[in-house]
């Protein structure tokens, strides 16, 4: 289940079924890779100039893409948009606290309060002059620090069971 946001300019490239003759080696390229892939495009927001620049490619049919208001500073070339898809991991998620290691309890978790948290958190202040590596960090850190108050965590240990973990 890959979804891939890709700024990818091809000048002559439009995604159709039938590629246009134009498209150049580059085009026909992620074209034949879209399709040994079985990928669709998703996204139809167009910059400033009338080009989609961001290609959201995915396997998943129920993924959405909608245009939003940006975060950060706006760029012209690539206009903000939110994708929402349902996705469940069932690889587990740890972390190493205090050189032991947990796994937050999503089932005990307070998701009302990591929500009422996370809508109190004013995002155009913290994250508006911020380039967008740091502005990832700063919603990140903010993310963890609702898990960290309302998740209750598991301690591991690491055993010779089938699964090699036991949870206390």
């Amino acid at each position: 289940m890959p979804i891939l946001d890709i700024s990818f300019e091809i000048s002559n490239l439009e995604l159709r079924l039938i590629p246009n003759a134009s498209a150049g080696t580059k085009g026909r390229f992620l074209l034949d890779t879209m399709a040994l892939c079985d990928l669709k495009q998703y996204n139809s927001s167009k910059n400033q100039n009338d080009r989609l620049l961001d290609l959201v490619l995915s396997t998943m049919d129920e993924l959405r893409v909608k245009e939003v208001e940006p975060l950060l500073k706006l760029d012209g070339h690539h206009p903000s948009i939110e994708i929402n898809l349902n996705y469940t991991n069932n690889k587990p998620n740890f972390v190493k606290f205090n050189r032991k290691l947990l796994k937050p309890n999503y089932h005990k978790s307070n998701f009302e309060k990591i929500k009422d948290h996370l809508r109190k958190v004013n995002w155009h202040e913290l994250l508006n002059e911020l380039d967008p590596d740091s502005a990832v960090d700063a919603m990140y850190k903010e993310l963890n620090s609702a898990i960290l108050l309302f998740a209750p965590f598991k301690n591991l240990i690491l055993t010779n069971t089938h699964t090699g973990l036991t949870f206390l």
